[in-house]
């Protein structure tokens, strides 16, 4: 079995492979593109050809590295941040935050408590549309309601007279 955490960041993720001994296989980084994707799945295929043996911590369920690593066969997990920053803590007191650190946390907390996170389920390949509708109509009525509250605040300080109606 391989043991894959991933730090998840903008321009470029942090990886770190482990095997079940706790070894550090490899620590590289990949930037978010096909040719990063394409570098993670090479060096994943030199210690574990079998995809479903791969087991990939992540940070986030959502996101074009996600969908990649579901489509290969690899068992996926999205890890709370916070769980990983606690699973830290117990293995480096100073509290330092480095990328590389968090990934091989991951991986780690994967290898030693696999049993307590849910594996992520590839959607259909339509619902990945309505998914992404679905979720950029709750920014529009987030930000709609953002703006709402911001006017009546306005209108309650300088004409309150319109919003308190007797």
């Amino acid at each position: 079995m391989l043991y894959v955490g991933i730090d998840w960041a903008d321009e470029h993720h942090d990886v770190c492979c482990t095997d079940e001994t706790a070894t550090t296989l490899a620590q590289f980084h990949i930037s978010h593109s096909a040719a990063g994707f394409t570098t993670l799945h090479t060096t994943i295929q030199q210690y574990q050809s079998d995809p479903s043996q791969v087991f990939v911590a992540l940070e986030t369920t959502r996101g074009l590295l996600v969908y990649d690593l579901l489509c290969q066969g690899y068992r996926v997990y999205a890890i709370n941040p916070k769980a990983v920053n606690r699973y830290k803590d117990r293995h480096v007191l100073s509290g330092a935050k480095t990328d590389p650190l968090d990934a091989l946390a991951m991986a780690h907390l994967l290898r030693t408590d696999r049993h307590r996170f849910k594996p992520l389920v590839p959607p259909p390949a339509e619902y990945r549309l309505v998914e992404r509708l679905c979720g950029d109509l709750r920014k529009l009525i987030a930000e709609k309601t953002r703006l709402s509250n911001q006017l009546t605040a306005c209108l309650k300080e300088y004409y309150p007279q319109v919003v308190d109606p007797m």
